[in-house]
């Protein structure tokens, strides 16, 4: 069903987002710097680990889920568990899958949580990014072309953003309709704003970027 494949893909993003979050292994050489500046670096390979062991899990799972739950609804429990034990959600929402009759309502479940654990996940990675953008500024203050804001880099089809477009119509809240395009030094977002529902492809330039913000 629709539900099964939007769950299994949501969870494959969040292990993705682990993934993409946990830095690579250590060389012998960064090892032994760090042991000699007496900086642990075991944490960071643990972490790379875990998040490499839960992708090798869920990709097995989904190679062998038909053999695992040959019906529906055996499917949909273990999906739902599968789904819980990889977002690492909290006992009470394991509670409430457990004590669910409703397969579908099950899933629903731990697909609203998986979102939102994700969209925490995004939003401080672009809090994250904005803080960094001061930095950013003195930079150019200081020598060369002006960047994109470190944000910039998140920007894909479906973003939310604001875009200032005078002192009269002031912020615009609108959608990136597609993913942006880097022409030179410039990104190339196609915006679809919500006020009036019009697509306009703007540029975003380092020197323009506080007409720009997260929406």
């Amino acid at each position: 069903s629709a539900l099964v494949r939007l769950t299994l893909a949501t969870m494959k993003r969040f292990v993705d987002q682990q993934l993409n979050e946990s830095p690579a292994e250590l060389s012998p050489l960064e090892k032994s710097i760090l042991e000699e500046s007496g900086v642990p670096f075991g944490d960071a390979n643990d972490a790379r680990m875990q998040a490499e062991e839960m992708a090798a899990v869920l990709e097995v799972f989904q190679s062998s889920l038909l053999d695992i739950a040959p019906m529906p609804m055996d499917r949909y429990y273990s999906i739902a568990m599968m789904a819980a034990e990889i977002g690492n959600l909290n006992n009470a929402v394991r509670r409430t899958i457990l004590q669910s009759t409703n397969g579908v309502e099950r899933l629903r479940t731990v697909l609203t949580e998986l979102d939102a654990v994700l969209g925490m996940a995004q939003a401080r990675k672009m809090a994250n990014s904005i803080t960094d953008q001061a930095d950013e500024d003195s930079k150019d203050l200081k020598v060369g072309t002006p960047q994109l804001p470190p944000w910039s880099r998140q920007i894909r089809k479906g973003t939310r953003i604001e875009y200032y477009w005078n002192e009269e119509w002031e912020w615009s809240k609108g959608e990136v309709m597609e993913d942006p395009v880097m022409v030179l030094d410039e990104l190339i977002v196609t915006v679809k704003f919500d006020a009036d529902g019009e697509v306009h492809r703007l540029p975003f330039q380092g020197d323009e970027k506080a007409r720009w913000r997260p929406g």
